[in-house]
């Protein structure tokens, strides 16, 4: 027999049942607390019930077996159940840390239960099914969940329940029945069960300061394994939209944007995006900025925190509605501010002055721009203006844009329901139109809205050409373009530079992109064009190569690849106010760097100059030095001091890690030098590392034996 608990989560706008209809919920608590039939007393199989907190990937047969239990759950219709089931897959996956799977000794799933986070500190199960067969008592179980969910910070566990026998053992827990739920002939009973306070985690003789940084060390290994799962192509986009969101959050005068909450903020974009290509960066700020302690814990996912904020909007956005609707008469005249018209006159674009302007934009538009004070004080502090272009004919709002006021900046371009530009738009060229002239007009202090940037995210269904700029006056050839005209770049396509590009078409691109002026008889695209006026070099790579260049100083800019894969060369000179081994590390922490334990075992047996020393750093690879896989630590060593390559003192990784804070995403150099042995005798070398918006000084392998592949690198000092 099959015990279940199901649930349908109701909200009772006539809005919301349009956009949501059901939302099943195959519902809880039943089989986490191992509910067994007596039938089934006697059986011996032994299930393993794991205190599951990381995030739970799926196999390709495990989702068909999840598929096939929740499609089995035959007390509950149909179109429920098939619905519920793809839904219950991804809620699995979310990352919840109640979320369980029961398996067998064969480790076949057998059962499951899904949460998400109702509000903040409260739980929703969600998903429940089972084949029944797992588990002792139920009595003794729930205890088990409770006590885990207080631990985790919950002060409330929700569910909705079908399950009448279920419903009433709970009962004894003191899960208490608040309403029923209906929708048409489906009916649900909501139960909620009040925790005590959130629980404080233990200090255990540790200061304060002591034990969040043990918690943030523990949260940036969660990020790292996290991060690691996704495609390369996910990292990238990772990259992308924490950078960006950073940004916007830190330009936000009210909300604090910590260390720790940073590190948190990389943790849940790096799950969400285990599960979806993308988030929509603008959306996703106005939920944080909706729910600012969502960053206080590592717990609960974008899902919940970005269909609670859409839940939360589409109600707004029913009662503006619902109130102009019960408007009767003239209710007195709130005219904006109308800018300009396009030349065809179809359109013209409008500045909004008020909350009920805002209002009535989000009404037409289904956004959230009208639909809190985020946006309002934002205008009121003379940070933003929201522009609104407009049809003419009858005034309805086309496209909402939001001008940060302080720096230049387009944030966003949205149409109606959240949409992106795009060119098949029959509107597409007066908004561009409408975007040149908007830079000549001016705004309250009396300067012109001459935007210098667009967030790239609000064009990402914008294509463009290779090698083609698309600007204010459409999209042009990097040939046609002048970047003397000061005409405004929307996006640029792909501009490579090889061995067959011209050199006034490489100069002009260099330029682009860079905006660094050169001569075509400056760059050099291989080893044999580089001379005395050569000031960038695009080309192969290689220990020959660096001391046929070397001699030229004049080299300033180099490139395996341009723009992506700029060659790591680097004049350090060591700071002697950073003569010590606390010194540094206390550098370390105020510049939220992080320091790996072996490392620090390592950088307190480094010494450090006391007077300014230069070293020209450059980076090889094994293949770039001449070598072949499998080389030697001590073989690379040796070939290298023959090359005229000298090995570094040890306190260049600490200093180089200090001074290196632009350091790219992705790029891990390991520092070769004498080895330092760290706690268990073993013999490292430093590396300075950037990970995914962590910035390291970390340890490697430093032991003469050990053996490298073609591509694994190392930092040398170029000898004079």
């Amino acid at each position: 027999m099959i015990f279940v608990n199901i649930g349908l989560f109701y909200k009772i706008s006539y809005e919301i049942l349009i956009k949501f209809y059901i939302i099943p919920v195959l519902k809880t608590i039943h089989k986490i607390m191992k509910f067994k039939p007596e039938s089934l007393a006697n059986q011996t199989e032994s299930i393993n019930v794991p205190n599951q907190t990381e995030l739970i990937v799926l196999t390709d047969q495990e989702i068909e077996k999840i598929k096939k239990i929740t499609t089995g759950v035959n007390v509950i219709p149909e179109e429920i159940r098939e619905r519920a089931s793809l839904d219950a897959i991804e809620t699995l996956q979310n990352n919840h840390p109640l979320n369980k799977i029961w398996k067998n000794e064969q480790g076949e799933i057998t059962g499951y239960l899904a949460f998400e986070d109702f509000a903040e500190h409260e739980a929703y199960a969600k998903y429940f099914a089972s084949e029944g067969l797992q588990g002792e008592n139920a009595f003794s179980s729930i205890p088990e969940l409770i006590n885990q969910a207080k631990t985790l910070g919950y002060t409330k566990i929700h569910f909705h329940g079908w399950n009448e026998r279920l419903n009433k053992v709970l009962s004894h827990f003191g899960f208490i029945k608040t309403h029923t739920d209906r929708h048409g002939e489906h009916s649900a009973d909501h139960f909620e069960l009040k925790l005590e306070e959130e629980t404080k985690p233990k200090l255990d003789g540790q200061t304060k300061e002591a034990f969040e940084n043990k918690y943030q060390l523990k949260l940036i290994k969660q990020v790292e394994e996290t991060v690691h799962l996704l495609k390369p192509e996910q990292q990238t986009a990772l990259t992308q939209i924490e950078q960006e969101l950073t940004r916007k959050l830190e330009q936000v005068s009210d909300f604090e944007l910590t260390d720790q909450k940073k590190i948190i903020l990389k943790l849940k974009l790096a799950r969400y995006l285990q599960r979806h290509d993308t988030v929509d960066i603008n959306t996703l700020f106005d939920a944080l900025i909706e729910t600012p302690k969502f960053l206080d814990k590592d717990k609960g996912g974008f899902d919940r925190l970005l269909e609670i904020h859409e839940q939360k909007t589409i109600e707004k956005i029913a009662e503006m509605r619902k109130r102009k609707a019960e408007q009767t008469g003239n209710e007195g005249i709130n005219p904006y501010e109308a800018l300009f018209q396009t030349i065809s006159g179809k359109y013209y674009m409008a500045r909004l002055l008020n909350m009920p302007h805002l209002e009535e934009e989000s009404q037409y538009m289904d956004h959230c721009v009208g639909t809190s004070d985020s946006y309002i004080n934002k205008m009121k502090r003379g940070d933003v203006e929201i522009l609104s272009f407009r049809d003419t004919e009858n005034h309805e709002p086309i496209i909402t844009i939001e001008y940060n006021v302080r720096t230049k900046t387009i944030e966003q371009i949205k149409k109606a329901h959240d949409k992106y530009l795009n060119q098949a738009d029959p509107y597409y060229a007066d908004f561009i139109e409408s975007l040149k002239r908007l830079k000549e007009t001016e705004h309250d202090q009396g300067e012109k809205r001459d935007f210098k940037e667009i967030s790239q995210s609000e064009l990402q269904n914008i294509n463009v050409a290779d090698y083609c700029l698309l600007t204010e006056n459409g999209e042009v050839s990097f040939k046609d373009f002048d970047p003397e005209a000061n005409i405004f770049v929307l996006k640029m396509g792909k501009m490579d530079i090889t061995e067959q590009t011209p050199k006034n078409d490489a100069a002009k691109i260099f330029r682009i992109v860079t905006r660094v002026e050169v001569e075509p008889n400056q760059i050099s695209t291989n080893a044999n064009e580089v001379n005395e006026n050569t000031v960038a070099y695009i080309g192969k790579w290689s220990i020959d190569i660096y001391n046929q260049i070397k001699q030229y100083p004049n080299i300033k800019f180099l490139y395996e690849s341009f723009p992506d894969k700029k060659i790591f060369v680097m004049t350090l000179e060591t700071d002697p106010a950073i003569n010590s081994p606390e010194k540094s590390e206390a550098q370390i922490k105020e510049k939220g760097m992080f320091l790996g334990d072996y490392a620090k075992d390592m950088l307190y047996k480094t010494e450090f100059s006391k007077t300014p020393e230069t070293y020209k750093l450059v980076k090889f690879t094994v293949a770039e030095l001449g070598l072949k896989s499998g080389v030697t630590t001590k073989e690379i060593f040796e070939t290298a001091q023959k090359l005229g390559l000298d090995l570094c003192p040890a306190e260049i990784g600490p200093q180089l890690r200090l001074q290196y804070e632009d350091q790219p995403n992705g790029e891990y150099l390991r520092i070769a030098m004498n080895p330092i042995s760290a706690r268990d005798g073993r013999l490292n070398l430093f590396r300075v590392d950037h990970d995914n918006g962590f910035r390291w000084l970390d340890d490697g392998s430093g032991r003469p034996d050990s053996t490298w592949g073609d591509d694994d690198d190392f930092v040398f000092v170029s000898r004079k």
